[in-house]
């Protein structure tokens, strides 16, 4: 197999690539937020507790994503539980998947997002070519309130 470095340039959310041509594919995997334990705090841990108890839901938020980004334990829905790991985090205790990202294929349609069901289908893979374009939405398990930028 021959292999070749492909950078990847992440600013304000977007990203792109510099490399030769040719038609790359590239597998997705553990992705980590650097520094997300500075960005996530209360806030996100009362968000994720309104979420659960269905005070807002995902008309009352600016992406569909933020519940993704709740579900702190990833089985699939949103509960209390979610909001307790986030307080735990906060005060400096561990709390799984905290500062993972995901990525999501912008075509993903989004409405099917619930807190009953907040895992969307998620990219493993991106092929990249110069005949093609991938876009792809992306969230950190944690950020439920979306400020935390890459």
């Amino acid at each position: 197999d021959v292999y070749q470095t492909l950078s990847i340039n992440v600013e304000n959310g977007a990203w792109s690539t510099n490399a030769g041509d040719g038609a790359y594919s590239v597998s997705v995997g553990s992705i980590f937020a650097p520094n997300a334990e500075t960005w996530i705090d209360s806030r996100d841990a009362l968000m994720a507790l309104q979420i659960a108890t269905g005070s807002i839901g995902v008309d009352d938020l600016d992406n569909a994503l933020q519940i993704s980004a709740a579900d702190i334990d990833g089985n699939g829905s949103v509960s209390t539980l979610d909001a307790w790991y986030l307080l735990r985090h906060v005060v400096g205790y561990d709390a799984p998947n905290i500062g993972d990202v995901f990525l999501v294929d912008a075509s993903f349609d989004l409405s099917q997002i619930s807190a009953a069901n907040s895992q969307p289908d998620l990219v493993d893979q991106i092929v990249i070519n110069s005949a093609q374009t991938s876009a792809q939405w992306a969230y950190v398990v944690g950020d439920v309130n979306g400020d935390y930028l890459l």
